[in-house]
Order: C-alpha cells, then sequence, then structure tokens
C-alpha cells in the first residue's frame, strides 16, 4: 500500500503528464493536423473533379482504344516519315567520305596546302583540256589557313565545295571563269538557348562569263537536286558529288557585239552537319 507521500508523488506525475500532453496537443498535434488537411485539400478537391468528370468517345462512358491505336500508329508514321526526310536531306548534302574522314582528323596545315595545289592544278588542266580562261586571281583566293580562325577542319570542306563548283563550271564550258569569293561560314543552330551549333552553312560567290547554253547547264547542275531523269541528263556535266543550292544570281549580256555571252554572278551555298566532323 502506497504511503500518502508516494501517493501525492503519483498525482503529481499523472497531473504533469496530463498537462504535457494537452501541450502537445495544443502546439505539435493541432497545428499539423491543420497543415495537413491544408494539403490534402488540393488532392480532395482534384478527385471530386475527377469522380464527377466523364470521360466519353462517340457517346460512350468508355475510352475508344481503338482510335486511340489509330492515332498512335499514325503519330509513329509522321515521325518515320519526318526521320526518313531527314536522312534523305543529309545524304544529298554530304560530302565525299574521303572529305569526311579528313575533317574528322587533326587538321595538318601542310598536308592541307598540298591538296590545295593537287586540286588548283586538276582544275588548270581541265580548263586548258576544255578552253576556259581562269583568271589568275580565282587561284589567290582559294581557301586560306588562319590561327585565329576556329573550326580549321571546315577548310576541307570549302575546297571541296569550291573545286565542285569551278569544275562544274569548266565541264559545262562557260569562257572565263573572272573571280571567286569565299565570304563567312555561317554556323546555324537549334533555337533553344545556348544551343551548340548543329549545321554550318559554306557560302560561295563565283563570277564568270559563258555562253547561255553553258551558263544554262551551269544553273542546272548545281543544286543537283532534280529528278531521276535530269539527274541521268546532267551526269555527263555535274559529278557526283554533295548538292550545292543556288542563293543567288545577278545575269545580264557581257557586251552588244555577243548577245549570246552572259556575265553571271553567283552565289552557291553548301552545307557541313557538325557531327560529320566529330
Amino acid at each position: 500500500m502506497l504511503s500518502s507521500r508516494q501517493s501525492r508523488r503519483a498525482q503529481n506525475i499523472l497531473i504533469l503528464t496530463g498537462l504535457v500532453l494537452a501541450m502537445y496537443y495544443l502546439v505539435v498535434f493541432r497545428p499539423m493536423d491543420q497543415r495537413s488537411a491544408q494539403l490534402d485539400r488540393p488532392l480532395r478537391e482534384a478527385w471530386q473533379k475527377l469522380a464527377a468528370a466523364r470521360i466519353s468517345s462517340d457517346g460512350d462512358q468508355e475510352l475508344n482504344i481503338v482510335e486511340i491505336e489509330k492515332n498512335l500508329q499514325e503519330v509513329k508514321g509522321a515521325v518515320a516519315t519526318i526521320q526518313q526526310a531527314r536522312e534523305t536531306v543529309e545524304a544529298a548534302v554530304a560530302l565525299d567520305r574521303s572529305v569526311r574522314h579528313k575533317m574528322r582528323e587533326p587538321f595538318q596545315l601542310v598536308d592541307f596546302q598540298i591538296e590545295e595545289l593537287l586540286r588548283i592544278e586538276e582544275l588548270g588542266r581541265s580548263a586548258q583540256q576544255n578552253n576556259v580562261t581562269i583568271a589568275p586571281v580565282v587561284f589567290a583566293h582559294f581557301p586560306e589557313y588562319q590561327a585565329d580562325r576556329g573550326e580549321s577542319e571546315l577548310l576541307w570542306g570549302q575546297l571541296a565545295l569550291l573545286h565542285r563548283v569551278l569544275e562544274t563550271a569548266i565541264d559545262c564550258k562557260v569562257s572565263v571563269i573572272q573571280s571567286i569569293q569565299l565570304p563567312s561560314l555561317v554556323p546555324h543552330a537549334r533555337s533553344a538557348t545556348n544551343a551548340p551549333v548543329f549545321l554550318y552553312e559554306i557560302p560561295l560567290h563565283v563570277e564568270l562569263v559563258g555562253s547561255m547554253e553553258s551558263i544554262t547547264k551551269l544553273l542546272a547542275a548545281l543544286p543537283h537536286g532534280g529528278g531521276e531523269k535530269e539527274a541521268a541528263d546532267l551526269s555527263a556535266v555535274a559529278p557526283a558529288s554533295s548538292a550545292l543550292f543556288i542563293d543567288r544570281i545577278v545575269l545580264r549580256k557581257n557586251s552588244p557585239e555577243n548577245p549570246d555571252e552572259a556575265h553571271l554572278d553567283l552565289r552557291v551555298c553548301g552545307f557541313i552537319y557538325r557531327e560529320n566532323i566529330q
């Protein structure tokens, strides 16, 4: 049996415990319960809206699985079409495999200069065989290495595209190739902010003189984007290589004495995908 002193101590402990529990309820549990209710309110409202909503298709209360599957197949078909179109475009503008290989290798200035001299000699021989005059200033404006310029490997692509333009002009038997200009490369990035460059545009500017027949062949050959029949008709003129696209044309008569001869101021563009140089 407890003594009176022990009994009072037990009573005091019970009272103190009750006070602590009451304080815990008021200070901790009740605010937490209210906070929990506030957090649950959006979820309860969402469940109520979902329960009240009716998902219908053609008047039915059930999802039309057949229609969803049909739409899914259409989306997959559209994605496949876009991918095929992308691959077709990339294949059309891609440079020769040998050029892409050189762009992937560490850039060597000596190798580039040797290749450039070989191409100049080849163009000179071809021009002599086809009775085409190439002004000395043309070869003086071929691509040059610049130490402060990044992406030096792109010089290989620029050289290949320039060679393609001049080679096609010679094969079309123009009279004179007067001058060339190599504007700065134009990098293209996707619309996202700070997106990396995925495509380089290589502009080329050429001035030449020739008969209307030779100029017509040249303009038809450069884009190289026609159908199979057109490609077959131009195969004897246009080398099988990456497509070049006409950006600007200024065509005028060269002299009143020779109405069939014209002066062509031509700007064309080629493209290099960055993934081809990585």
